[in-house]
């Protein structure tokens, strides 16, 4: 959570926020141009606000006449130096009245793919660039290619589903529920991360971001750009991947599809038959068209590959043979998870989580899962204005009870950090010593030990709004005994992230802010508090990542009894636990 003080920053928080959402009457707007106009650094801010809103589709669809007044006035007092960013951020909010929430997550537009094609022939390094901008752009480039196009063609809905996503981030829009139906003949724009299409005839194809795809039909996935894996079983021969110049069609197999920028593709042969056959001139494909209807090239056989040029003249020449990019599933990682909904809507108590393991879904119970107590808490200097405590309307005796328990709206929040993982033990004398300071951050002891099996043995979630990063706040998890292969790791970006659909709305609760530094758990006790409820629009959700022993250097099968935790300091946002817990 963001260390800001109350006055101007939490404030501008709670103005901004009802301002992107139609929701700020006119004493609200002026007191938001005042701080606008008083603080320059707030400029940014909104632009990351407004970035957030735009992606996950949270802005009103109308506004006030007067806002027109406001945007032009804020624009004036915009620094000539001030970057690109924060004024087309106010651009955007001057014409954002004419853009709905549905163009943001629409289905595609005519001659959108053609228009992704010359773009995309123009040079590799298109892809690379979203892939490493994507964040950041999502919001530019989703309303400019929303603005730009004049009609929405509305599509019927498919059989095929959306089986899994992983770290999945889609270009304006957030990543599709587990199980929704895909549109037919839409294009999706997957940025980064893997998703998993499950097809009605068993046949099933994993894509890699960044990467351009559609499904023509039940049978037929469309792949314009990027990287696929597919697995046609037994009933699911013929199934088709139509490339911008190639058609590739199973006969029973499992077969790789790599699309470049310039409509190149090769094809590789993991398992059985695939058919290829070419377009004799350059035209859409059809998802009616039966492959008798292009060009037969060549078939390849099991461990066979081939490259297929795209000049005058499609040209198929042979490659080595390489396994090493077909993906069989999707990287072990926690899926989803389940909970109560309190009276007042979000979710509060956590019932169950679902989580990849060596391949394998498995859903646990919440009993199931090994709780943990805090030993010790250290915050960095300084006193933070959102407290160091989330829980409900009161504490118990014991307030550091908060994160033994299972809701996903209480926990210990803003632990101390550091930019450099440990290396070392952590320091966390009862006593501080000024020779030798404690370590700041946290530590947790698991009520039995959690062993090293496949994939994640531990769940973490966190608490996450819209002005903090939607991938979650990075930290880091060490061992509190160093030796014997033992290390540090560092969390960047979570399994389910502010853009994943299985995040959900979390119930309010209220914040315990101090009026001191907090140095130690004792401190955490006793110290006096004041106690606010969170503001009501900022939307909280409970994001999550799983934590594999393993990346901390432990072999499989050892048991692991406690953990160090510390904020990673990359930005002023702060870690915030709401609910850890070992997997048995």
């Amino acid at each position: 959570m963001t260390n800001s003080s109350i006055n101007p920053e939490e404030r501008f928080s709670e103005l901004w926020t009802d301002y992107l959402e139609g929701e700020l009457e006119e004493a609200g707007l002026v007191e938001l141009q005042e701080l606008l106009a008083t603080h320059d650094f707030l400029l940014k801010q909104a632009a990351g606000y407004y970035r957030t809103h735009r992606l996950l589709g949270l802005l009103a669809t109308d506004q006030a006449d007067g806002d027109e007044q406001f945007v032009r006035d804020v624009m004036q007092k915009l620094p000539e130096d001030s970057d690109s960013f924060s004024r087309g951020v106010m651009q955007q909010v001057k014409s954002q009245s004419s853009i709905t929430e549905n163009s943001v997550c629409a289905a595609p537009v005519e001659n959108s793919k053609s228009a992704w094609r010359r773009v995309a022939s123009q040079g590799g390094w298109i892809v690379a660039f979203l892939s490493v901008i994507a964040l950041p752009m999502v919001w530019y480039a989703a309303n400019h290619r929303i603005e730009t196009l004049d009609k929405v063609v509305k599509q019927p809905a498919g059989n095929v589903q959306f089986a899994s996503l992983s770290h999945a981030r889609f270009l304006g829009e957030m990543s599709p529920a587990i199980k929704s139906t895909i549109t037919l003949k839409r294009e999706y724009v997957l940025l980064s991360g893997l998703v998993e299409l499950a097809f009605p005839r068993g046949a099933s194809a994993i894509i890699e971001g960044p990467a351009v795809f559609r499904i023509l039909s039940d049978e037929c996935l469309a792949l314009d750009v990027g990287h696929c894996s597919v697995h046609a079983p037994e009933g699911a021969e013929g199934f088709r991947v139509d490339t911008p110049v190639t058609r590739v069609v199973d006969r029973g197999t499992r077969f790789s599809v790599n699309v470049s920028e310039a409509s190149e593709t090769e094809v590789q042969v993991i398992e059985g038959m695939a058919d290829i056959y070419r377009y004799p001139h350059e035209s859409e494909p059809s998802s009616t068209e039966s492959p008798d209807a292009t060009t037969f090239e060549l078939r390849l056989n099991e461990h066979e590959a081939c490259r297929l040029e795209n000049g005058n003249n499609i040209v198929a020449r042979p490659t080595e043979y390489n396994s090493a990019g077909y993906r069989s599933q999707l990287q072990d990682r926690i899926v989803s998870y389940d909970a109560t909904t309190a009276q007042g809507g979000g979710v509060e108590f956590l019932k169950s989580v679902t989580v990849q393991r060596d391949g394998e879904v498995i859903q646990y119970p919440v009993e199931q899962l090994i709780p943990v107590e805090l030993t010790y808490f250290k915050a960095n200097s300084g006193v933070n204005a959102n407290g160091h405590i989330a829980a409900g309307t009161s504490l118990g005796k014991s307030r550091i009870q908060v994160l033994s328990d299972t809701a996903l709206n209480t926990g210990i929040i803003n632990p101390g950090g550091s930019q450099q993982p440990l290396t070392a033990s952590p320091v966390m004398r009862t006593v501080e010593d000024k020779n030798q300071l404690n370590t700041p951050g946290l530590a947790i002891r698991f009520r039995t030990p959690v062993k090293n099996g496949p994939g994640p043995d531990i769940v973490f979630f966190e608490l996450q709004t819209l002005s903090n990063p939607p991938e979650g706040d990075a930290f880091h998890v060490s061992p509190l005994g160093f030796g014997q292969g033992r290390k540090s790791h560092t969390v960047h970006s979570y399994d389910l992230t502010m853009l994943s659909s299985e995040a959900q709305k979390i119930a309010r609760f209220h914040l315990y802010q101090f009026h001191q530094n907090i140095a130690s758990l004792d401190e955490l006790q006793t110290i006096r508090y004041e106690q606010k409820p969170s503001h009501n629009r900022l939307r909280f959700r409970a994001i999550a990542v799983g934590i594999d022993l393993s990346d901390l250097g432990y072999l499989p099968g050892e048991q692991v009894e406690e953990l160090f935790i510390q904020d990673a300091m990359d930005d002023n946002s702060f870690v915030d636990p709401v609910f850890i817990g070992g997997l048995p």
